[in-house]
């Protein structure tokens, strides 16, 4: 009964609805884990430590974040589509290449750290000695997951995504009951995280069909990498100017709406794993119907979402977070920005997944950080911190209305091919 319901669902929507039932089905377990996890680890914190902790906790990952693009994290995208097309070797060789890079950010999160030592934060100063440590496998060694989506293992990756995000929540978790302080806490996030990385990249070997890697992944990926620069500033810039401008208390509380807003933000990644190992393997102006004709469908359980999310949120932070009532109308506009990105990381995947149109990615895909880095310091001069949230927002709702645009030029191309 289940099997004939699926194939009329194809017939119906056009699509390949076993895929579509099977990898939603993956991917929301992982999505739920992670969710969880990330309200846990929020609500232990917000409510064992002070907000100064708290906002310094938020404000340092933020950093580690804002230098993440010099691990070349263009690479991981690469490898999607790499092992996609069967070119598995490009996991090791990926790899490789981002853990150089971690390991200079090592290099200056240890200048960072001796800032903070001689500027009087000692506390800070110790947390960033010990997170240059371990950075390269905590934040550079997690491109098992990009092999796996790749490969549309959507099952492995669940259970092995979980089991370390799982991992990172139990032991910062334990941080915050047992010692309450920074140092521990943060040490702690890293630590469970690149150990985790490690044990599942070694799982991964395995698995691997072959060693051959695609003649054009290296340049690819650089490519992929210095869009994912602009990319990987815009998104953690905010949290480092709100920490560097604002009190750690003011920090707590825009961490907070951000955490808040995070599971949102995974439904862009839940459609981007979905759509782009099949798209890859499909090239052509009709490519551009298919996304269209989906798109409303996906904007229809945004909105659906949204609105149960924004009729809850004021009883979720005032039962859940009674500190941070406060935070109520941010944490909401946060959200709903993080709905218009689901919309736009939807359109982006087309234009990647497509040969001819990946200089309009790169294009398309470099402007609108560039924009938002842009906007984000005359914004935060006349709304504080608001203003970063606003500045972001704008932007997506350009980006999406542009891209659609350029998308259904496309699609009308395959009425000229015919």
């Amino acid at each position: 009964m289940r099997s004939d319901f699926i194939k009329s669902a194809s017939r119906i929507f056009r699509m390949d609805a076993q895929y579509i039932v099977s990898g939603t089905t993956w991917l929301g377990f992982d999505q739920a884990v992670n969710v969880a996890t990330s309200i846990i680890t929020t609500i232990v914190l917000t409510n064992i430590v002070s907000k100064a902790i708290y906002g310094s906790y938020v404000y340092l990952l933020g950093i580690c974040m804002l230098l993440l693009p010099v691990t070349l994290t263009g690479m991981s995208n690469a490898i999607i589509q790499s092992a996609a097309r069967a070119h598995d070797g490009s996991l090791a060789r990926g790899m490789a290449m981002r853990l150089k890079g971690g390991f200079v950010v090592s290099v200056i999160l240890a200048g960072i750290s001796v800032a903070f030592f001689v500027s009087g934060r000692i506390d800070a100063a110790w947390a960033l000695g010990m997170a240059c440590v371990i950075y390269p496998f905590a934040f550079a060694a997690d491109d098992y997951k990009s092999y796996l989506q790749g490969r549309q293992d959507f099952k492995r990756y669940a259970c092995i995504n979980a089991t370390v995000n799982a991992a990172v929540c139990a032991a910062t978790v334990w941080a915050a009951v047992a010692s309450g302080g920074l140092f521990a806490i943060l040490t702690a996030n890293l630590a469970a995280r690149g150990a985790g990385n490690l044990l599942a990249y070694f799982r991964m070997r395995g698995l691997l069909r072959n060693r051959n890697v695609d003649e054009k992944f290296d340049g690819f990926g650089k490519r992929l990498s210095a869009v994912a620069a602009v990319n990987g500033i815009s998104y953690s810039i905010d949290q480092v100017l709100v920490g560097s401008l604002f009190t750690m208390e003011i920090m707590a509380s825009y961490g907070l709406a951000s955490r808040l807003s995070e599971p949102f933000r995974f439904l862009g990644l839940a459609v981007n794993r979905l759509a782009w190992p099949k798209a890859a393997r499909m090239q052509g102006p009709y490519v551009a119907g298919k996304f269209l004709s989906k798109l409303a469908l996906l904007m229809a359980m945004l909105i659906i979402i949204s609105l149960a999310v924004f009729a809850s949120m004021p009883f979720l932070i005032r039962f859940v977070f009674p500190a941070y009532r406060d935070v109520t109308p941010l944490a909401m506009l946060m959200i709903f920005s993080a709905m218009s990105a689901v919309v736009v990381t939807y359109l982006e995947t087309y234009f990647i997944s497509q040969d001819n149109l990946q200089r309009f990615y790169y294009f398309a895909s470099t402007a609108r950080p560039a924009a938002t880095i842009a906007l984000m310091i005359p914004c935060m001069h006349w709304w504080g911190f608001w203003g970063a949230v606003w500045a972001r927002l704008f932007v997506r709702l350009a980006s999406a209305v542009v891209l659609t645009g350029r998308m259904y030029i496309e699609y009308r191309k395959s009425f000229e091919a015919v």
